[in-house]
């Protein structure tokens, strides 16, 4: 059957949680299907660095064709966005800030998934779509 099982997995992975500090929920669940290997990912990051407390990054990862990038950009998507140097603690510039991080960070970890001998060679052709946010803490002024 190829890259397809004769039956579904249909045990979930399912985690909630909260950040009381920045007033906000949230829930995540993942089953793997009638596909021979989990070929999804996530990122559920509520603080995105110390430098940066008030930035949450949330991702949902889904693999075309292979697992390799997906897992790939849910492992090292983070630190891509960092490495841009965009995102700063000043919140009136976070649209603007968190466009070009977004845009600089795709680029660059595209650039460094091409080189990965496996993709070089042409023995990984996998692929994902990627849906992610930025959460930022609203800073609210008067009443």
């Amino acid at each position: 059957m190829g890259n397809f099982l004769d039956t579904p997995i249909t045990e979930k992975e399912t985690e909630v949680g909260e950040d009381e500090s920045k007033g906000f929920c949230y829930g995540l669940s993942a089953m793997q299907g009638w596909r021979s290997h989990m070929e999804d990912d996530h990122i559920h990051l509520l603080t995105l660095s110390p430098e940066l407390p008030h930035l949450s990054l949330f991702g949902i990862f889904d693999g075309h064709g292979g697992e390799m990038v997906a897992h790939y950009i849910a492992q090292h998507f983070p630190e891509h966005l960092l490495r841009t140097n965009k995102l700063t603690a000043d919140q009136s510039k976070i649209e603007t800030q968190a466009k070009e991080a977004f845009e600089a960070a795709l680029m660059a970890i595209d650039a460094e998934m091409r080189a990965l001998p496996d993709v070089e060679n042409g023995k990984d052709q996998s692929g994902s779509t990627a849906v992610m946010t930025l959460r930022s803490e609203e800073r609210r002024v008067g009443k």
